[in-house]
């Protein structure tokens, strides 16, 4: 999995927004056929005509990330925003398929986006499995 800066977040983050101590972040699933561009994906409107619909076990407008770490890496010139596990059940239905997450800021005014992390394949839960994405990861 890769992940994407949105050029919004990178505006945003000159103007001293998000409060990483403070604000909500929340990911959601995109369907097939989605591709992230960080020039245009700003908000959470401009990505949620592709998101997964509510359905299966994941509901539209995603879930609440926790456990928000940021590091500077020195060695690398670099910081990173890591969350917690995210994981949905699957039940009624396959969840799916989704080709990526897209993360947003949803205490901000119009929900920036923060970034996007391609799965690199379209994936597919199936009823009864549990989706879950690890070491989500945003890269500055």
């Amino acid at each position: 999995m890769s992940s994407q800066v949105s050029n919004n977040f990178r505006m945003l983050l000159a103007g001293g927004v998000p409060d990483f101590n403070l604000d909500v972040f929340k990911i959601i699933l995109l369907g097939s056929g989605f591709v992230f561009n960080p020039d245009t994906n700003d908000l959470y409107t401009d990505v949620s005509p592709s998101e997964l619909a509510t359905l299966n076990g994941y509901t539209a407008g995603g879930a609440t990330l926790s456990g928000i770490s940021v590091l500077q890496d020195d060695v690398n010139d670099r910081a990173s925003i890591t969350w917690n596990n995210i994981s949905w059940t699957a039940t009624g239905g396959d969840i799916g398929p989704t080709i990526g997450a897209i993360i947003y800021d949803d205490t901000v005014v119009d929900d920036p986006i923060v970034g996007f992390i391609d799965f690199s394949a379209e994936y597919t839960e199936a009823d009864g499995g549990i989706a879950t994405i690890t070491n989500i990861t945003v890269t500055i």
